[in-house]
């Protein structure tokens, strides 16, 4: 149902010391900013930091090396303060990732961690959240005690990690990725790749004291999702949202709502359209937005109203627009326009692109 927004190319990446592959979602800076990260390109090819002004001028803010500054930004960067914080997937002192902090006026990267494999985990493929103190919260893919991967507190005032949990592999999840949310409680929820009661993944609780619960265990392709590779979001009641990838042969990939108690309602992505939904975002109505990797045939951006139904507001073409967005949800502004990339399309050779969906 194309026609329902105006597409419009915020930018077109060039690869080489452009950038290229956005494959995490942009966010909101100050003054109308957007900012956001390349998994390849940049002059070592390891992955860039960028932004657009809202006149839609393009600035490269950081190109990373792959040694101590990391390598491969793979999730969406952290406003605090005045500074943007994010992750790399590897590289760093121990080549297992790094956080690092970006001033977002001059360009400079500091790192200011770097995983080394252990207990404080490996692979922090997570955009991180903030609470009020300033400290940020995330999951690293690997490591852990148990090799199972972590959920972790990090203090940029000092720049100390704090393992919060270590997963065991077992009923408790295994390997976290994506973004969690925090409750005012300082209770965090995420989601596993894998594990849980069927191995197909989790959604869990961690209290503010360090005690592990799973929310729900995904029950695998035949009749619900699996693999959840999810940032989640939460609405006012408490309700826990994201996207599920697999095999599923009967629901085709979906959104999942997870109550407070841990029940689960599943809405199928329309049949022929498809694709791992990263994470979704909520308008004041209750309306649902993200994107699949599979709509006609390049993808596409979706809303889904309160009763589970879907709508197409855009389709990619393959063209100058992009392709295969389905690896990066959507942000929403005050007047209702959404945000994205998509990791592929686009100008010259390809390499992804950013773009506006404005609506009448």
């Amino acid at each position: 149902m194309q026609g329902q927004s105006t597409f419009k190319l915020l930018h077109g990446f060039l690869g080489g010391n452009d950038g290229a592959n956005p494959t995490s979602g942009v966010i909101f800076g100050p003054n109308g900013y957007i900012y956001g990260t390349t998994l390849d390109g940049g002059s070592y090819n390891q992955g860039t930091v960028f932004s657009i002004s809202p006149g839609g001028r393009y600035r490269l803010l950081h190109t990373f090396t792959g040694g101590v500054d990391g390598g491969t930004p793979n999730n969406q960067l952290t406003w605090v303060g005045t500074s943007l914080y994010g992750t790399t997937d590897y590289g760093g002192d121990y080549k297992v990732g790094t956080i690092f902090e970006i001033d977002p006026a001059t360009g400079a990267a500091t790192t200011l961690y770097s995983f080394r494999g252990g207990a404080d985990g490996a692979i922090p493929d997570c955009a991180m959240i903030s609470d009020t103190a300033g400290d940020l919260y995330g999951t690293a893919l690997r490591g852990g005690a148990n090799t199972g991967g972590t959920v972790f507190r990090f203090e940029p005032s000092n720049r100390s990690l704090t393992t919060l949990y270590s997963f065991e592999g077992g009923a408790d999840g295994q390997y976290p990725s994506g973004r969690m949310v925090r409750d005012p409680w300082g209770n965090l929820y995420g989601a596993t790749f894998s594990g849980g009661a069927h191995s197909y993944g989790t959604v869990f609780k961690l209290s503010s004291s360090g005690a592990e619960s799973v929310l729900y265990s995904f029950l695998g392709p035949e009749n619900d999702i699996s693999w959840p590779d999810a940032d989640l979001s939460t609405d006012s009641q408490g309700n826990l949202y994201g996207g599920g990838g697999g095999n599923a042969q009967s629901v085709g990939n979906a959104v999942f709502k997870i109550s407070k108690t841990g029940e689960e309602t599943l809405y199928a992505a329309p049949s022929g359209d498809s694709g791992t939904s990263a994470g979704v975002v909520m308008d004041s109505a209750g309306n649902l937005y993200g994107t699949l990797a599979i709509v006609g045939y390049y993808g596409g951006v979706f809303k889904m109203d309160t009763t589970g139904t879907y709508s197409i507001l855009y389709s990619f073409t393959g063209g100058l627009d992009g392709t295969t967005p389905g690896g990066a949800g959507v942000i929403r502004d005050a007047k209702g326009n959404l945000y994205g990339t998509t990791n592929s399309g686009g100008v010259g050779i390809k390499y992804g692109t950013v773009f506006e969906l404005t609506f009448p």
